[in-house]
């Protein structure tokens, strides 16, 4: 049997511990650096999503209304951005947290994009009654111009009428004319030749 000094064994230990200490402080040091990037990238998606948020924040903000409805909607929409962005300000997150506030992002611009649609498709409406309006103002417009064309032609009408009332016949002398068969006009006072 071979016999190994004590020094040699503890020179064994002694390199297989500095091994296994380099091999774990290499791993320290990549699992940190992986660490590191991923809460990066983490920080980083949460201030996309803060920006996007705030973005849609300052949109919705810019928006007026007179449609009720529309409001409240835009409202609730303001406050359910801001409480999903207060909430990302105030808790760590982690990628399973952080795709459920991507969810909720995509669908509060889905809801936001029917708002808008809803409020274009108003303006369009509201474009389309204020030409018909418009039309209906023009047709008055010349409706009342061709009733004060009547109204005074009624005038001029009713003074002739009250000029040819006031008229009197005096010593007037009628006489009826009679036509003979060879088509010759005869003065006549009988009825039965007229």
């Amino acid at each position: 049997m071979l016999v190994f000094p004590k020094t040699y064994n503890n020179r064994l230990i002694i390199g297989a511990l500095v091994i296994v200490i380099a091999g774990l402080s290499t791993f320290s040091i990549l699992n940190y650096n992986s660490f590191k990037k991923q809460e990066d990238f983490l920080r980083q998606e949460v201030l996309l999503i803060q920006n996007e948020l705030v973005e849609m924040m300052s949109i919705n903000e810019d928006v007026t209304t007179e449609n009720k409805t529309i409001e409240n909607q835009l409202e609730d929409s303001k406050t359910r951005i801001q409480s999903v962005l207060n909430y990302l300000t105030e808790t760590k997150t982690d990628v399973s947290l952080l795709s459920h506030y991507k969810n909720q992002v995509q669908s509060l611009k889905k809801e936001r994009e029917l708002i808008f649609s809803k409020i274009d498709s108003l303006v369009r409406n509201n474009k389309q009654l204020q030409d018909q309006v418009d039309a209906s103002s023009e047709q008055l417009d010349i409706q009342k111009s061709r009733l004060s064309a009547l109204a005074a032609k009624n005038n001029s009408l009713s003074k002739l009428v009250n000029k040819v009332a006031a008229l009197k016949a005096e010593n007037v002398k009628v006489s009826a004319l009679a036509s003979s068969r060879s088509m010759e006009v005869i003065e006549s006072n009988t009825t039965s030749n007229i």
